[in-house]
């Protein structure tokens, strides 16, 4: 079978890199042709832009000089957005198989595919996509014999914006199949759409750990560290990894995507997405707020912690702490564990790794299964 891939793929993001090339690779490894249909629409590459090119007329003078000062940051810190973004673009040129055609819109898929696969990550957040993108939701003309299979979609907190939205609810009676991340949104869907909706792994997990392994990038110094990864920022996540690398004595390393004129100790800038894998590999402990950080940790079977902030946010990861039962992992800044109490169980591991991998490797052939059935 010719198979496309519908995702995020051109995001400057870890997780979203990783997902859309574990997903190419299982694929490939079931022996079918495959590529990621390259759609990146302007919404997300503005994101990543080094100016905000917006004009400033109409504009308030707080709000002027807001964006203006936030452009003289920007110029200033161009050297670390360069370098940081080379580092996604590359991964994106050697390790992505991306379409031949870039794709405006969606009459500008072509026709040659026998399945397109929406999927994973957050393509049916929609306050990511700006509201309703046909793309993402396969509102698409392809050939009649076409598969449209959504495989591990996310729609992140904002589920009610999608049962209320005309659009997507016709979109999603046109799939073939559809495949979720998290419970709750399959839940919801089924209200809408009059098929079965299987949740699976997120494609991180549906590879072999030596497909990581071959492609990681060990840090150049090879010491005890506690890593820290956070998307979202947390004083909390950061005294709790402080406290950490004092009792083991081991420093606090820190990957980071925060824009800065002048580096701080401790934090990387630049780590490609190799480079990314290479430093959850090799860490002591993992201190996170993210969700792909969490499954990597899981993957590189490390203690960690995966810190929330309360709220909508903090469902993608809780979901899948709570398929492994792993969710005494999870934990809150106002929560009744104290870092104190975490502290004392670094010394020894506490996660039976064992049950763990029994838990994964079942949710694991569900999910590949759900593909089988479909003939990929």
């Amino acid at each position: 079978m010719k198979i496309g891939i519908i995702t995020f793929h051109g995001a400057h993001n870890y997780g979203a890199l990783l997902q859309a090339f574990a997903l190419q690779e299982y694929i490939r490894y079931r022996n079918h042709q495959v590529e990621i249909i390259d759609y990146t629409p302007e919404y997300l590459t503005k994101k990543y832009a080094s100016f905000n090119w917006r004009p400033l007329s109409g504009l308030a003078i707080y709000p002027k000089m807001k964006r203006l000062a936030g452009n003289i940051l920007r110029l200033l810190s161009i050297p670390f957005i360069e370098m940081r973004r080379k580092g996604f673009l590359g991964f994106m040129r050697n390790r992505l198989t991306l379409s031949s055609k870039k794709v405006r819109d969606v009459f500008s898929i072509p026709a040659t595919y026998d399945a397109i696969i929406f999927g994973s990550d957050q393509i049916w957040n929609l306050e990511i996509t700006h509201g309703f993108d046909p793309v993402y939701w396969g509102d698409i003309s392809i050939r009649s014999d076409s598969l449209k299979i959504a495989y591990g979609a996310s729609a992140g907190a904002n589920i009610q914006e999608i049962i209320d939205s005309p659009e997507c609810c016709r979109a999603l009676r046109n799939f073939t199949a559809i495949s979720v991340r998290e419970s709750y949104i399959a839940e919801k869907l089924k209200r809408i759409v009059d098929q079965h909706i299987t949740t699976v792994l997120d494609p991180t997990f549906l590879v072999d750990k030596d497909v990581w392994d071959k492609i990681e990038k060990k840090p150049t110094k090879r010491r005890k560290y506690v890593l820290l990864y956070l998307v979202s920022e947390s004083a909390y996540a950061r005294k709790l990894a402080k406290k950490i690398s004092r009792q083991l004595s081991v420093p606090v390393v820190e990957l980071t995507t925060e824009r800065r004129i002048l580096p701080r100790k401790g934090r990387y800038y630049f780590a490609t997405p190799e480079e990314f894998l290479g430093w959850f590999s090799d860490a002591t402990c993992i201190i996170t707020t993210s969700f792909h950080g969490t499954a990597f940790s899981i993957i590189n079977r490390k203690e960690f912690w995966c810190v929330g902030k309360g709220g909508g946010g903090d469902i993608r990861s809780r979901a899948l702490l709570k398929m492994l039962d792993l969710e005494s992992r999870f934990i809150l800044p106002d929560s009744a564990c104290c870092i104190d109490e975490i502290q004392s169980t670094i010394t020894s591991s506490t996660i039976l790794w064992c049950d763990v991998s029994k838990r994964l490797e079942i949710l694991k052939d569900r999910s590949r299964q759900y593909l089988s059935d479909y003939g990929i």
